[in-house]
């Protein structure tokens, strides 16, 4: 049988083999788990998958996009694409005036910050034309006072920047409703509105 010399003493491999298993008996002992498989009683511990997420469903429905940055105006098209939601896109206030009040849409998405005419303007504008479309304020600041002042020029959710498509399907979902008319949502406070005239 072949031998090994270590540390000037002659070992032969059986001798080796020995001292092997004799430490790899003391590391199993010395583990729980290790011991446990030796004696049959380990389980698979492995968690089991998650269950798959279930597909949403698309959304139905004709947006209109009032965004004066480009490369916002192109993210958000190709979200509500994705969505399964057909839109129109301007870039200033006074194009979304003009579009939402001369086409049907279900939902308005304004932002507040454009060239022109701002969103603030352009909402209050058609609020006061009698559009009652749910409107959306897309902004990049979180100060309460400018999301109060977006709901005040009657806008019906905030929308905040960076948008993604979560987001985006969060806030837009509830106002769709039904999928309805894209005027069967009252802009907040016009009922009140409609009562002071009548008194």
């Amino acid at each position: 049988m072949p031998t090994i010399w270590a540390r000037g003493q002659r070992v032969d491999n059986s001798e080796i083999a020995s001292r092997n298993c004799q430490r790899l008996r003391g590391f199993i002992n010395n583990d729980p788990d290790i011991a446990r498989i030796e004696a049959g009683q380990l389980t698979s511990e492995r968690k089991p998958d998650p269950a798959p997420q279930p597909a949403l469903a698309p959304l139905s429905g004709r947006v209109l996009v009032a965004e004066d940055d480009e490369s916002m105006r192109d993210l958000i098209e190709f979200y509500l694409h994705d969505l399964g939601l057909e839109c129109r896109l301007v870039g200033d206030g006074v194009d979304a005036v003009d579009a939402a009040l001369a086409g049907k849409f279900d939902i308005l998405l304004m932002d507040m910050e454009m060239p022109v005419m701002d969103g603030f303007e352009a909402t209050h504008a058609l609020r006061e034309s009698g559009y009652q479309a749910p409107i959306i304020a897309l902004t990049g600041h979180r100060d309460s006072l400018e999301i109060e002042r977006a709901r005040r020029a009657g806008c019906n959710d905030v929308l905040n920047k960076p948008v993604t498509i979560e987001k985006l399907r969060e806030t837009i979902a509830p106002l769709l409703g039904g999928q309805g008319s894209s005027r069967s949502t009252a802009a907040p406070g016009l009922d009140e509105q409609e009562a002071g005239n009548e008194r």
